[in-house]
């Protein structure tokens, strides 16, 4: 139940505080006095979406807040589940800034949007002209037989498999439209995947075949080159080695003398074995050398091969091509695998289908059953409200291979306002005022079968007057010994069923607009009856017929 609502620096209300009654409240006021003002900022604490244009004043941010009396509901799970504090009276705060962002609190700890509305649905059902329009839209139509079926649990059911549905279908035409164009694809990378299996890329290094096939192709150079080397070293006559000898012998029968000599001498010795080390280098490498025309042939041809590869494929290196090697392998698998994928995805669809239409079926037979009961207990509340020829009738049908987003059948609200009149589609036949109490009528049903603590009735009374609107307040006022209500009229008649009536109005100060709001007493709520049965000029006998209607109210 909707407690408090403080709203400050909101449009044209600067601040505005009201306490609400548990039972049937009225608001009433001038055309243009700031009721739809009202209501946008309520909706900021249903979680609607604001920015800074709502401010009255830019310098500050406006702040709605609204205590809730939740102590019946059992939302103790939903509080924890969203790591919220529970408190049996919660209070709700909305907070816009001046740069547009805004914040949400639910008993001072930060939420988003998403749990504001997840919470508020549970607590506030707001009627509204624009929804009085929606009836006439099947998925509305369908919203309006679960809740009074009691299908939720059902209807949560039918959604979690519709979605996986669309989910493997889409699936399921991916795998397909694969398989379609995988015939052409798969034998162009098959023949590049077989292009690359000619070369074991593992082990190959491709910087040193290079290097091993010019060592190969300059083979007897480096043996000429090699021989002259080791001639020079240490087999000519005046040879470097034996010279070094010489000189080793020299200096040895003087390296005593001093450090120096020593130094040098064993400089010296140092070198003489170095060379030794590298002529016997040189003698094994000339050795060896040889062209191997057989090897340099297979050497050219796999650097061949890779050196085409590379350009085909556009990249430098080995290893760049055992990458896309590797692609086209798990390319060329995904392929070979598609059949069995697709046929795994037909059996995972195939199932969720079965399971969708086992669910469909029972929301069917669930909404099947309880429309009769609509039917009759519309028809019993239009004669209440002064239709007592008005005929409804809920057309329902399942649709063949069909899933709908809502289940697997369709259905039509037909009405028909006058005797002798067919039943047609409500869009076709219902006036504003016929509208409203045939909303008012499904909507009284739905009070019965549903816990929502506040119903908000905004302008409920389009199209009606007189007995009529009578008769639609005392519907109202039954509502409300199970629901707290909250109703917007422009008729006395149903405004003088309220337990509290407030009066919403502009007030122009320093040559400033501002709406007001406040509770009526018993005399200024007199004179508001009066003025709305009588206009401007209130008489005698409005004041009389005003009093008379709270008396016999």
């Amino acid at each position: 139940m909707l407690q408090n609502l403080s709203i400050k620096n909101y449009a044209i209300i600067d601040r505005l505080e009201i306490q609400f009654s548990k039972q049937l409240n009225i608001i009433t006021g001038e055309t243009g006095a700031g009721k739809s003002i009202l209501l946008g900022a309520l909706s900021m604490i249903l979680g609607d979406r604001a920015d800074s244009s709502v401010l009255r004043n830019k310098e500050e941010k406006c702040i709605i807040e609204a205590s809730f009396d939740i102590r019946s509901l059992g939302l103790e799970e939903f509080f924890t589940n969203e790591e919220l504090d529970y408190h049996p009276d919660t209070i709700i705060r909305r907070e816009i800034l001046s740069n547009g962002k805004s914040r949400a609190f639910i008993n001072d700890s930060p939420t988003s949007l998403k749990i504001l509305k997840d919470i508020t649905s549970k607590l506030i059902d707001v009627h509204s002209q624009h929804e009085t329009l929606e009836i006439n839209q099947q998925q509305n139509q369908l919203k309006l037989i679960d809740s009074v079926a009691l299908n939720q649990a059902l209807v949560e059911k039918y959604s979690t498999l519709y979605k996986e549905y669309h989910q493997l279908l889409k699936k399921e035409n991916e795998l397909q439209l694969m398989k379609d164009n995988a015939s052409k694809e798969a034998d162009y990378i098959l023949f590049q995947l077989n292009e690359l299996e000619e070369i074991s890329f593992e082990n190959l290094n491709q910087e040193e075949l290079e290097n091993e096939l010019k060592t190969i192709n300059s083979a007897e150079d480096i043996k000429f080159k090699l021989e002259y080397s080791s001639n020079v070293l240490q087999e000519s006559e005046m040879n470097i080695i034996q010279m070094n000898a010489d000189i080793l012998a020299s200096l040895r029968s003087v390296k005593d003398i001093n450090t120096t000599l020593q130094n040098l001498f064993e400089r010296m010795n140092s070198v003489h074995i170095e060379l030794k080390d590298i002529a016997r280098e040189i003698n094994l490498i000339a050795s060896d050398s040889q062209f191997d025309g057989e090897r340099a042939n297979e050497i050219n041809t796999l650097l061949t091969t890779l050196y085409k590869l590379q350009k085909k494929h556009g990249v430098d290196s080995s290893h760049a091509l055992q990458t896309i090697k590797d692609e086209l392998k798990s390319k060329n698998y995904t392929f070979e695998n598609i059949d069995n994928e697709l046929i795994n995805i037909k059996n995972l669809l195939s199932d969720c289908i079965s399971k969708l239409l086992k669910a469909g079926e029972e929301l069917y037979r669930n909404r099947q059953a309880i429309i009769p009961t609509i039917e009759k207990q519309v028809m019993e509340t239009l004669m209440k409200v002064g239709m007592p020829n008005a005929k409804f009738s809920i057309e329902h049908h399942i649709e063949p291979n069909h899933f709908g987003a809502l289940g697997i059948d369709s259905l039509q609200f037909l009405f028909s306002a006058n005797a002798g009149m067919p039943l047609q589609e409500v869009k076709k036949v219902a006036s504003g005022g016929e509208l409203s109490r045939l909303m008012l009528s499904i909507k009284s049903i739905m009070a019965q079968a549903i816990s929502l603590p506040t119903m908000i009735f905004d302008e409920i009374d389009t199209g009606i007057s007189g007995n009529v609107a009578s008769k639609t307040g005392d519907i109202l006022k039954q509502m409300s010994k199970n629901h707290q209500m909250i109703c917007i009229t422009h008729l006395p008649q149903i405004a003088a069923k309220g337990q509290k009536h407030f009066y919403i109005y502009k007030k122009v100060e320093n040559n400033t607009t501002y709406t007001r709001m406040k509770e009526l007493d018993e005399t200024e709520r007199i004179q508001e009856l009066a003025s709305m049965l009588g206009g401007e000029t209130i008489s005698e006998a409005s004041i009389a017929n005003a009093r008379e209607l709270l008396v016999s109210n």
